[in-house]
């Protein structure tokens, strides 16, 4: 199965994590507090209305909470409080309610917390509740904790304006998406620094690209999916450790990845603190993922087009994914370059393999015109054909999910590459003595060039007028055909 390429920005959705935090600092704080951007996933819905039952006055807007603090004293509800599937909503309060409340959760909740408590978010309880002077030495998701501790800081018990930053774990599944096909997927909304420990994951691919097998994600363990479905698109044993707080998560995700790793015939072997992915250079099979109901398996195998048995989840923490991932499926290729070297022989094969249909722009110009381009030029002149070329560039910006072969001078003219340059641009290269030797046999469709003596020059000379544009306006340049390794992982004909 391929991936192909795309350029798209995506917004979002505001941090899970610290959206929790700020949630219940401002609970606690004295006076008002306006959080903006905060993430509306399933958690935060159930947080929300277990800190309503403890007396806490929240008002919800499109892009905003506004929280009336209750200076450190919750009030001892009424009824149970349901956190949903949350484990840090569970543990957070747990240390912060008055005595006699009753927490309860979903059932598979109740069968995590029968296990050990991942020590990061009790941690994090106790410095909310202020009952904790001290951190322990030993302690995984470091990065979690410090997270709390700055927010506790932000706050200082007052009640202030705060802007939730970006989801960084939800940026890693199309990062991942962006390392295996070479993609230009970048976000509206991307910090230049976080508190976030899944920040650093783009290092992490970086490493990854230049050629590093061993990973120590203790700090950043939401993002261990991520970097799994990356390495299958590797050709080399990759291991990630220090994750055995992944057994703690909403599902065993050392065992649900396993599984599922399992399932599309990657070979991958775990033990209670790592997981070990024998990279087969992105062959899988396509089968249906088990998500266990954990949103973080649903997405990170679902950049890959797999379907997931319970696509919902993904609920808890990014409610738009699947809206976005649609856009990805929707965005259009653009195929650029010189005449004759193999702009709709490719294109064909590339829609084939990426499951696009395909459009040829010399073809659609012809069908408007009802004349072949030749006798467009002969009959009006160039600059009748490059009107012509530019009503079509507007029609086609109408399309979804189409490679889109377009002239060796259509991305020239500025007009043109303003209504086209929101896609996916490929450059293809060939020598000028092959191009010369194709376009003999072209020149009924396009005015021939000069005679076979200065033909080639005539090519030479149309090159270097263009090269520095074309140059400038891909997204990626490859000569005909593509192969894995020159350019996007995914693209292979």
């Amino acid at each position: 199965m391929h991936l192909k390429p795309v350029k798209i920005t995506l917004t979002l959705p505001g941090s899970k994590s610290l959206t929790q935090r700020a949630l219940i600092c401002a609970s606690l704080a004295q006076g008002q507090s306006i959080i903006t951007a905060p993430n509306y996933g399933d958690d935060l819905q159930y947080l929300i209305k277990a800190l309503q039952q403890l007396g806490v006055r929240i008002q919800k807007k499109s892009n905003q909470l506004i929280i009336n603090g209750v200076a450190g004293k919750f009030c001892v509800p009424t009824k149970p409080i349901y956190v949903g599937d949350s484990g840090a909503n569970y543990r957070f309060l747990a240390e912060l309610v008055p005595v006699g409340t009753k927490l309860t959760g979903s059932a598979q909740l109740q069968k995590r917390l029968l296990k050990t408590a991942p020590t990061s978010q009790t941690i994090s309880g106790k410095l909310l509740a202020g009952t904790l002077t001290k951190i322990p030495d030993k302690l995984v998701s470091k990065g979690y904790v410090a997270m709390t501790q700055a927010v506790i800081r932000d706050f200082s018990g007052r009640g202030r304006k705060y802007i939730i930053e970006p989801d960084a774990s939800a940026a890693t599944y199309w990062l991942t998406y962006n390392w295996i096909t070479g993609a230009k997927i970048t976000f509206s909304n991307w910090p230049v620094k976080s508190y976030q420990p899944d920040f650093q994951y783009a290092k992490a691919l970086q490493q990854l690209t230049n050629g590093q097998t061993a990973f120590d994600f203790n700090t950043m363990p939401d993002s261990v999916m991520s970097l799994a479905v990356a390495a299958i698109f590797t050709k080399k044993i990759i291991t990630i450790k220090n994750i055995s707080q992944l057994t703690y998560k909403e599902s065993n995700r050392l065992q649900a990845l396993h599984y599922n790793l399992t399932k599309i015939n990657i070979k991958n072997t775990i033990t209670k603190n790592s997981i070990t992915i024998y990279g087969t250079g992105g062959k899988f099979k396509h089968s249906k993922i088990k998500t266990f109901n954990d949103h973080r398996l649903a997405m990170s195998f679902g950049v890959l087009g797999l379907p997931v048995d319970k696509p919902n989840c993904v609920n808890k923490s990014y409610p738009n994914f699947w809206q976005d991932y649609k856009k990805i499926q929707e965005a259009n290729v653009v195929l650029t370059g010189m005449r004759g070297v193999g702009k709709t022989t490719l294109g064909k094969q590339l829609a084939k393999q990426w499951g696009m249909k395909f459009v040829d722009l010399d073809q659609l110009i012809e069908r408007k015109a009802k004349l072949p381009i030749a006798e467009i030029v002969a009959r009006y002149g160039w600059k009748k054909f490059r009107a012509l070329e530019h009503q079509v560039c507007k029609q086609i910006t109408k399309l979804q999910n189409t490679v889109i072969a377009t002239g060796g001078g259509t991305l020239m003219y500025t007009r043109n590459y303003q209504l086209l340059k929101h896609n996916y641009i490929i450059l293809l290269t060939a020598p000028l003595t092959t191009l010369a030797k194709r376009i003999k046999q072209d020149n009924n469709i396009r005015p021939a060039l000069s005679k076979n003596n200065t033909a080639l020059s005539e090519l030479k000379a149309i090159w270097d007028k263009r090269k520095e544009t074309y140059y400038k306006i891909a997204d990626l340049i490859s000569p005909f055909p593509l192969n894995r390794g020159k350019g996007a992982r995914g693209i292979e004909v």
